[in-house]
């Protein structure tokens, strides 16, 4: 299976979802950290000043007018066979396939490995990424003000070799901006990335993107980001 916007101003109602280190006077922004801090309860408050969000796209196009928040959260993820700690955001169930509730952002809250018959062996404190077919799976970063920041990270496909599947495009982007980018399923990709000194606007937003390319099979993705100011 597969895992890995927001304009300055979204159309329609915005979520924020509840996140550790959201002041501006934080100095970093780490998931999946912000995320473990708080509980496996995480909810969606309308107008919350807060800097992350898990969201998908209406089509394959990368384009931020489009983006739209995930409107599910479920504290053990139906797409992981209901495992204790295994959280997600996530919006439809494919018919297909049982264990696919896509696209969806899923977190393990446990500090062990957990054995997920939907994925396999999913690492402890990770989050995982994962697209549908007919469209993106998103975390976007919100800046709380005009910043320059560092942005580094690192994407890797959750199956290393890759027993099924074309693995995920994913890339970096401020607005249609491609920043960084790579393939999960080409070995010489580069896993981890870093951008220096971006200047971002005062609720500007970055997307962490990932596409399925041809299929959304085995597209479970490993994602962590760090951004500095």
């Amino acid at each position: 299976m597969k895992i890995l916007t927001m304009s300055i101003l979204l159309v329609g109602t915005l979520f924020a979802a509840q996140a550790a280190y959201a002041d501006s006077n934080n100095k970093q922004w780490k998931l999946p950290r912000d995320i473990l801090t708080t509980s496996n309860q995480i909810s969606f408050n309308q107008g919350a000043n807060d800097v992350w969000y898990f969201m998908e796209s209406s089509s394959l196009v990368h384009n931020p007018a489009t983006y739209q928040l995930l409107p599910k959260y479920s504290a053990s993820c139906p797409g992981s066979g209901n495992l204790d700690g295994l959280a997600c955001w996530w919006d439809t169930f494919d018919p297909t396939n049982p264990n696919a509730a896509l696209p969806h952002v899923g977190i393990n809250f446990n500090s062990h490995d957990v054995d997920d018959p939907g994925r396999g062996i999913w690492p402890s404190h990770t989050m995982l990424l994962h697209p549908y077919n007919t469209r993106l799976g998103i975390i976007a970063w919100r800046s709380p003000e005009a910043l320059k920041v560092n942005i580094t990270g690192v994407i890797n496909s959750l199956y290393a070799t890759l027993p099924c599947g074309d693995g995920v495009s994913w890339s970096i982007e401020q607005g249609t901006n491609v920043l960084a980018s790579g393939d999960t399923s080409q070995a010489s990709s580069q896993a981890a990335f870093s951008i220096k000194k971006l200047d971002v606007k005062g609720g500007e937003a970055i997307y962490f993107i990932a596409d399925p390319k041809a299929t959304d099979l085995c597209d479970s993705t490993e994602v962590s980001f760090t951004i500095t100011k």
